[in-house]
């Protein structure tokens, strides 16, 4: 929640609604609420989990998914594994069920049956998949999640992890420099965010972490061309505006 709160305002989006028939155990998908705003890039995987829950529905920018329980009375935030994102996973099974059952019109007390009657159907046809995690993916995923946690170390050598197993992944060096902002190492944040924009000349969070990287090393006419490139980019990113306006005044 701390990296979507960074981003801006969250989207919750029930994939498995909580019920009395699943013990009211839910999984929610976190979205950026203003990633079409600032014309986000699609996030496929994300989009791809939504439709094997029956959803359909494409996400934009930044997304994480959270089991909770809730009965009204009682909420509590349950432990949700990077395994369980595939869509063999009993729980996309579940809400897929429900969901058609939603758009069916029925009540939960036939999703049970729903999912009996499919096992028994042939298929018609190939079920959409979630593709499992790489390695590298998977080192740069539990690096967000220790930083959603707080602990920076930790998210520090997951991200260095990554890119040892992929060293083309943009993202991993983006994120790692975000981290090294925020433990005061602009020099190694400003050499991360250039090795993610060689990677991805369009990244622009890498942009806006390389402009506050240089500006605080006191190099504001380079910090000012990392800004501008954001607006080309992202004409409407309220980030980027702010900062480039507070460097020229």
């Amino acid at each position: 929640m701390a990296v979507m709160a960074y981003l801006g305002t969250v989207e919750s989006i029930a994939l498995l609604s909580n019920s009395r028939d699943n013990g009211f155990t839910g999984v929610n998908l976190y979205c950026d609420d203003e990633a079409s705003f600032v014309d986000a890039p699609p996030n496929p995987r994300a989009t791809e989990v939504a439709f094997c829950c029956g959803k359909q529905m494409q996400v934009q920018g930044d997304a994480f998914l959270a089991r909770v329980f809730d009965n009204e009375d009682d909420f509590e935030r349950l432990d949700f594994t990077l395994r369980e994102v595939a869509s063999s996973a009993q729980w996309v099974k579940e809400a897929a069920a429900q969901n058609e059952a939603k758009m069916r019109g029925d009540g939960a007390g036939s999703i049970l049956r729903r999912m009996q009657e499919k096992k028994q159907q042939p298929a018609q046809q190939a079920p959409a998949k979630v593709l499992e995690l790489k390695p590298a993916e998977a080192a740069k995923e539990n690096g967000n999640a220790a930083f959603k946690k707080g602990d920076l170390q930790k998210a520090l050598e997951l991200y260095t992890e990554a890119i040892q197993l992929d060293s083309k992944m943009a993202a991993a060096y983006s994120n790692r420099a975000l981290v090294s902002l925020k433990l005061s190492q602009p020099e190694a944040a400003e050499a991360d965010c250039t090795h993610a924009l060689e990677l991805d000349p369009s990244n622009a969070k890498a942009l806006l972490r390389r402009a506050a990287a240089r500006k605080a090393l006191g190099q504001e006419r380079t910090a000012k061309v990392d800004y501008q490139a954001v607006l080309q980019l992202q004409p409407s990113n309220k980030e980027a505006a702010e900062a480039l306006q507070a460097l020229q005044m």
